[in-house]
């Protein structure tokens, strides 16, 4: 079974630097939405903040919040088989892109 999940959005982000060297990024759907190329559904913020670590200036503590949500599916969703698959490789392409970008980064 595959499952299609609504990461098909484009959005604006905004990414501000602080002074204290803590990053912030926001995001703003785009309003409104053309149909005819979009289809309707949720999107689901994911949440990142970095913060540096006081006394080490090469290190930041990335903390994610994010939602998951199996619209459609009875609660509680029907089998661990079903959920496990579908999460965690976004997230951990997620965690590898940004691990490479970070060493790039001079």
């Amino acid at each position: 079974m595959k499952l299609n999940f609504s990461q098909r959005f484009v959005d604006v982000v905004l990414v501000k630097r602080y002074e204290d060297g803590t990053i912030s990024s926001n995001e703003a759907e785009l309003s409104p939405p053309l149909l005819r190329f979009s289809r309707k559904d949720s999107n689901h913020p994911v949440v990142c903040f970095c913060e540096p670590l006081p006394g080490e200036p090469n290190k930041t503590n990335l903390v994610t919040f994010f939602q998951t949500d199996l619209s459609g599916y009875p609660n509680p969703i029907p089998t661990k088989a079903l959920w496990t698959p579908s999460f965690p490789h976004s997230m951990t392409s997620f965690y590898a892109n940004l691990q490479k970008a970070v060493k790039k980064i001079p």
